[in-house]
């Protein structure tokens, strides 16, 4: 989110009222706590990783419709490759289903 462009969300035609003066303050709170909250379950045996699609994305005012709140096409586009770049390399060394016979039902599931 954009302090920037939010600064015109009120003129927003559903009138909403402004975002909270402090709110990108939470955000950027927020957002450094997700590291260490990842860090913390894959301690605990979860299959999890991190992955901040900011960095590289090189955010423009574009990338937003009016008022800063949703992507637009190119900002849609920058999240969908930040995230290929990230998920690509998981999704090439996942292994296969079990191809025992006995596991019908879970290559099934598997499979769809």
């Amino acid at each position: 989110l954009s302090s920037t462009i939010h600064a015109n969300y009120s003129q927003a035609p559903w009138h909403p009222p402004n975002c909270p003066p402090d709110m990108q303050a939470w955000i950027v709170e927020l957002n450094e706590l997700l590291p260490s909250l990842v860090k913390a379950y894959a301690a605990r045996g979860f299959k999890i990783a991190f992955h901040d699609p900011n960095p590289g994305a090189d955010w423009t005012a574009d990338d937003y419709w009016p008022w800063g709140i949703h992507f637009s096409q190119s900002g849609f586009e920058k999240l969908a490759t930040a995230w290929h770049t990230a998920v690509k390399p998981v999704l090439l060394t996942r292994q296969t289903p079990n191809t025992d016979a006995r596991d019908a039902t879970s290559r099934r599931r598997f499979l769809g």
